[in-house]
């Protein structure tokens, strides 16, 4: 079994566009969402478009956004950092926290139907 290791620091992880969008679909996130829990955070407007143009085009942020965003993903998620394996898991607290009827990548759970 191979080992991956993740990471929460802030001076080890960075932002990609890839790995943006693939912490709000793991959360279930809405651009929208998104941008209105880094203006809170921030105290700074930050609007929905421009979460987007960053992932669709890859168009950079502001610095203080940027790192507003990583602030407030890194809160629920935790980022790989295992060379040439981006990726993007759920922490166990946010998972947990979810409550009955949530696995811990927070889809609900249903059972499958017979064979």
């Amino acid at each position: 079994m191979r080992k991956v290791q993740v990471s929460d620091d802030p001076a080890v992880v960075w932002l990609t566009p890839e790995r943006c969008r693939a912490a709000r679909a793991l959360l279930n996130w809405t651009p929208k969402h998104l941008a209105d829990r880094v203006t809170k955070a921030l105290q700074v407007p930050v609007i929905a478009p421009e979460i987007l143009h960053f992932e669709d085009f890859g168009l950079q942020l502001d610095p203080a956004v940027s790192s507003g965003v990583l602030a407030v993903l890194l809160d629920k998620v935790e980022f790989t950092t295992t060379e040439g394996e981006p990726g993007v898991v759920r922490k166990r607290h946010v998972g947990a926290a979810q409550g009955e009827g949530y696995v811990e990548w927070g889809g609900p759970r249903r059972r499958r139907p017979p064979l």
